[in-house]
């Protein structure tokens, strides 16, 4: 979609209007809050010409303008919403009041969508494959029972139904179940934030994670034994990676960055991956 700007017909100061552009059959023009004269509107570049006092000021308000309706129009795509006429009913309600409704909601699939685009830049690759994956199992979720989720509609008995889905019927563990509710419970909170309309139980579903693994160490000796195995040349470069991590005390994803650089005066320094 494209956007371009028109003046109403005027000769004097004109309000610029913005015009939404599909094709021939598809477009609409709605009204800004920004007036100009139409001799200093450079149509061309659908700027305000340079010889006009405050340009600078005027073309920089036309471009945050342009880029936020785009935005806006990203985030009904990523919401779902494809019919024109829906399209072009939001764009007019968030264009007088800044917002398409007072409470928002979607798809719950399409709101990850949405929480994951606004997320790319900031989050590492690890914690968007962790939303994919969440966005997965809710889509598997939905296949099973037939259904779609709503983000106005969940509830605790709908995400209570999702823990056991993933508890008992995929058979998870606990701490795969408990990272699983903690990802959506994130997405819920951002969406509260963004405005949608999200039901407060929801946060009440709580999956506890089994503390029942046996912990091992290695002593001296065994370590010592270890080192003086003989191995062939695979399996002796993983024990050496293995006993540089029990002597630096680093886990594997900061030893897979190691470099010679990183070492001056017998002192290892680098910027952890896990938590920057």
């Amino acid at each position: 979609m494209n956007i371009k700007y028109y003046l109403s017909n005027s000769k004097k100061e004109s309000t610029i209007r913005a015009c939404f552009i599909t094709d021939r059959n598809h477009q609409f023009k709605i009204q800004t809050s920004l007036r100009i004269e139409p001799k200093y509107l450079d149509k061309k570049i659908q700027r305000a010409k340079s010889t006009i006092h405050g340009s600078e000021v005027f073309n920089e308000s036309l471009t945050e303008l342009h880029l936020d309706l785009l935005k806006q129009i990203r985030i009904m795509k990523l919401e779902g919403i494809y019919e024109w006429h829906t399209i072009k009913q939001r764009l007019k309600a968030y264009m007088q009041t800044g917002s398409f409704d007072n409470q928002k909601s979607s798809k719950l699939i399409s709101a990850i969508e949405h929480y994951l685009y606004s997320e790319k830049n900031e989050s590492r690759k690890e914690t968007v494959r962790k939303y994919k994956i969440l966005r997965s199992l809710i889509q598997q979720f939905e296949s099973k029972y037939k259904s779609t989720l709503i983000t106005a509609s969940l509830d605790f008995t709908v995400v209570e139904k999702f823990r056991h889905y993933i508890l008992f019927e995929r058979n998870n563990r606990n701490d795969t179940a408990y990272k699983v509710i903690a990802s959506l419970k994130a997405v819920f909170r951002w969406l509260l934030k963004e405005g949608y309309q999200i039901n407060s139980s929801v946060f009440t579903v709580n999956q506890p994670v089994k503390s029942s693994y046996e912990i091992i160490t290695l002593n001296e000796d065994e370590i010592t034994l270890l080192k003086s195995i003989a191995l062939n040349p695979v399996l002796g470069k993983i024990r050496d990676c293995f006993i540089f991590q029990i002597y630096t005390g680093q886990r594997f994803s900061d030893m897979q960055q190691l470099s010679p650089n990183q070492v001056k005066d017998h002192m290892w320094t680098f910027r952890s991956v896990k938590n920057r």
